[in-house]
């Protein structure tokens, strides 16, 4: 395994001359810092959403997804959280929501009452009005599942991150 060294004024040797070379130093150490301190914790990319100026951050027990608000966004929960899904339409661009809570909290994804996952997270054929579900004892900050409209039946889930079931 690799062995790191966190950036400093003391190790620091950056290009230049005088006082101007220390000034960029603090801002490039801190990211850097960060950056190996991801790679040693085995966290590197894991939370890379949380730099998207365009995210969404909910913090709410219930949220219903609209086309115009989520679409192409990452949409993060902040707790527990059932997102309902807006009925298709044959749109394009992808519905993006992340577990941004602490590990062990519960994120369920349904669907319309009319629609269904047309394959769901097991690889079968779906079922209207069936969830699927990040479950509590399983989740992880992080975890993640990507959906876009199939057909007039329901949607495809094209990514998921974490471990996911079925609503039986």
């Amino acid at each position: 395994m690799s062995t790191f060294t966190k950036v400093s004024y003391l190790n620091a040797n950056p290009k230049g001359t005088g006082d101007n070379r220390l000034k960029s130093i603090p801002a490039k150490a801190s990211h850097l810092n960060t950056v190996i301190t991801d790679i040693e914790a085995g966290t590197a990319g894991q939370y890379a959403y949380e730099r998207f100026s365009n995210k969404i951050e909910v913090d709410a027990a219930t949220l219903t997804i609209a086309y115009a608000t989520h679409m192409s966004r990452p949409v993060v929960q902040k707790q527990a959280c059932v997102f309902t899904l807006p009925a298709v339409a044959a749109l394009q661009g992808e519905i993006w929501i992340i577990n941004g809570a602490a590990d062990g909290t519960l994120m369920t994804i349904s669907p319309h009452a009319d629609d269904m996952f047309v394959w769901d997270v097991a690889g079968a054929g779906g079922a209207n009005d069936k969830d699927v579900i990040n479950t509590a004892a399983t989740a992880k900050r992080g975890d993640y599942i990507k959906l876009r409209y199939a057909d007039a039946n329901g949607w495809m889930i094209t990514e998921m991150g974490g471990t996911w079931v079925d609503e039986s």
